[in-house]
């Protein structure tokens, strides 16, 4: 009975971490790209769970296999349950993978390297783990602020082409580095002879990996620039042509009233009426 309770207690407590990593990276990813979480709170709570529970069941399949799994998991969901075009599930998505690595890095370097903490005492402490996911505080101070001053990343990317071709390389070199960066982290048993080593290891991987997600922004920002000149070239195309359509329509103005005077100045009260009357019907 005892080992029951255990395994139950252990899967409630993998289950509340994942809850609270998914919920918080989530729902940061969705304010920063512009959708509302308060209006949508239902689907957005429905999405969490959902995740949630997914990120946790990948948890027991071999690290590679983990990754690519929730990057196919997320970037569906957020495609078909959300509805968001290809691009702002993307977008949605780089963000998300982003706050994941930040965050699994945070909690691996503080529990192993800095508390000197080994995963194996990790799951076997409930009280460790009931209070470690609390490390995503600064996460949920971000998306409230970000939900208060409605920061975004991308504010057009509905309409954005994104050259698939040339980011596809950079999500391998991505899911590959963040692959390596877990396996040393989150599996490390650190010893005093290659703590030094391990954390330079750690440290130059992981500055890797965030050159490669900057790289990956700066792209996506180039091609946000580009939607937006696009938007605009075709907004002052649309312009034009209402213009164009209102001065033809002042030249006309201008001949009726011409017309309008004259018929009055010469006293045409007939031909006036019957004109003023075409005119009347032919704008209706």
């Amino acid at each position: 009975m005892s080992g029951l309770n255990s395994l139950f207690i252990h899967l409630i407590l993998h289950l509340y971490h994942g809850l609270i990593v998914v919920g918080v990276a989530l729902a940061l990813s969705l304010i920063l790209n512009g959708y509302d979480i308060k209006e949508n709170w239902q689907k957005f709570v429905i999405a969490t769970l959902v995740l949630g529970i997914a990120f946790e069941l990948f948890y027991y399949f071999p690290q590679l296999l983990r990754i690519i799994l929730l990057v196919i998991t997320f970037l569906a969901f957020l495609k078909f349950y959300f509805g968001f075009s290809i691009a702002r599930t993307f977008f949605i998505s780089f963000t998300l993978y982003f706050i994941f690595l930040m965050g699994e890095v945070t909690f691996s370097i503080v529990l192993v390297f800095v508390l000197r903490i080994p995963m194996n005492v990790y799951y076997a402490s409930p009280l460790i783990r009931l209070v470690f996911p609390f490390y995503n505080i600064p996460f949920v101070i971000l998306a409230y602020f970000g939900h208060r001053r409605h920061w975004t990343i991308f504010r057009v990317s509905e309409q954005v082409k994104m050259p698939f071709q040339m980011v596809l390389p950079l999500l391998i070199q991505v899911t590959l580095l963040s692959f390596t960066l877990s396996e040393l982290i989150v599996f490390a048993q650190p010893r005093p002879s290659t703590l030094v080593q391990e954390a330079v290891t750690v440290f130059t991987l992981l500055v890797s990996t965030l050159l490669s997600f900057f790289y990956i922004w700066r792209i996506l920002r180039f091609a946000e620039r580009e939607a937006v000149a696009s938007a605009q070239e075709k907004l002052a195309e649309e312009m034009r042509r209402e213009i164009d359509i209102l001065r033809g329509q002042r030249h006309d103005f201008i001949n009726h009233v011409q017309i309008i005077a004259a018929l009055l100045s010469e006293g045409r009260k007939e031909e006036l009426a019957r004109y003023v009357k075409a005119l009347k019907e032919g704008l209706t």
